[in-house]
């Protein structure tokens, strides 16, 4: 997955903070809860494509989320994003 280097205010992209917090959070830091599910807000409504961030962060905010889907989600971003180190 591109992980383009725009500003926040770029309509269409996450910014790397943006996908490095959502990555923290599906890790395991659930203080980031809040901000991640405002990250996936505002890349939602920029009309951001389907992606993993985007797919894990749908399930975290749905409020009747597919538990299994979610790990599942989880656990594929996680791979992702550590080559295969998934814990």
């Amino acid at each position: 997955m591109k992980r383009p280097s725009d500003s926040p205010s770029e309509v269409g992209f996450m910014t790397d903070d943006d996908l490095h917090l959502i990555e923290k959070f599906a890790a395991g830091d659930h203080s980031l809860r809040e901000s991640a599910i405002g990250a996936y807000r505002r890349a939602l409504s920029a009309g951001i494509g389907e992606n993993m961030h985007m797919l894990f962060m749908a399930e975290v905010d749905n409020s009747v989320p597919d538990l299994a889907l979610r790990a599942s989600y989880r656990q594929q971003l996680l791979q992702a994003t550590r080559g295969g180190q998934a814990t």
